[in-house]
């Protein structure tokens, strides 16, 4: 969102060693850098589009830096920084930062977890070393057990693998498997995305656990849309009511998304009538 960053260099100019404005242009940049470098492939994306990135994770880092100079034991600065290594594709790099960040909080779901996000084969690692992660927190899981869900990322992961080439019984079960470990929000996007209209489910339970994200609610919103369609007579179903609201959110919570923008467009174009009224 451009309109953020004169805003948050506002904030870091008046109090330039605040750690929180520091972490949140910092943040802001991250985000920024990922989304220059886009989700296709490495060999399917422009080199300038690297280069972009690079840039945004440089102004990132500075501001990091600096954060940690005020406050070197937050856990955001270094979760941000295992976000860094893994553009780079630096998984020893990301364990340095856990190791550190395990000093701060030894229970840490958060950090472990990054770092399972980082040993998918997909950036480079596998399937036995996410393995090896859950088996190191699992001691740990009696004080947090969101440490749970450590054991299913490898399951997860196949289950998108899997649905990519066109496995959908191999990617069901993946899923499945991965949930039995742990009710985590991204087994159960993964799933609901699986099962599109018949799991809605899926797409309620995540978005308790992650309300705010962009993707659970453009899913959901279009689930609940083609329900919307099969339910007779679709003229008259609520389920139009409930799809238009949930992209109306999400709008909200980011109008730059693009396919928030193409769903709102489609929305307008086919039910404007339901279309929620702001305040």
């Amino acid at each position: 969102m451009p309109d953020l960053e004169p805003r948050l260099d506002a904030w870091v100019g008046s109090h330039p060693g605040s750690t929180a404005a520091r972490l949140a242009r910092a943040a802001y940049y991250t985000e920024s850098a990922w989304a220059a470098r886009g989700a296709r492939y490495a060999r399917e994306t422009p080199q300038q589009n690297f280069a972009r990135a690079a840039r945004y994770f440089a102004r990132a880092g500075r501001d990091i830096d600096i954060a940690l100079q005020g406050n070197p034991c937050s856990l955001v600065a270094y979760h941000l920084l295992m976000r860094h290594a893994l553009f780079e594709g630096d998984a020893r790099q990301s364990r340095r930062l856990l190791e550190q960040g395990l000093v701060i909080q030894p229970n840490t779901f958060i950090l472990r977890a990054r770092l399972g996000y980082t040993l998918v084969p997909r950036w480079g690692g596998s399937y036995p070393e996410l393995a090896e992660l859950a088996r190191e927190s699992e001691p740990l899981a009696t004080i947090n057990p969101r440490l749970r869900a450590l054991a299913g990322f490898a399951a997860w992961d196949s289950g998108d693998v899997l649905q990519r080439r066109g496995d959908t019984a191999g990617a069901l079960a993946a899923y499945n498997r991965s949930l039995a470990t742990a009710d985590f929000w991204e087994f159960r996007l993964g799933r609901g995305k699986h099962y599109y209209r018949m799991k809605l489910e899926d797409f309620d339970r995540a978005l308790a656990q992650h309300p705010q994200h962009l993707g659970l609610l453009d899913y959901r919103s279009s689930a609940e849309y083609a329900i919307g369609q099969l339910s007779p007579p679709p003229q008259d179903s609520p389920w139009f009511s409930r799809a238009f609201q949930d992209e109306d959110l999400a709008a909200r919570l980011d109008s730059t998304d693009t396919d928030v923008r193409e769903s709102l467009r489609f929305y307008r174009g086919s039910i404007p009538q339901y279309e929620p009224r702001r305040p």
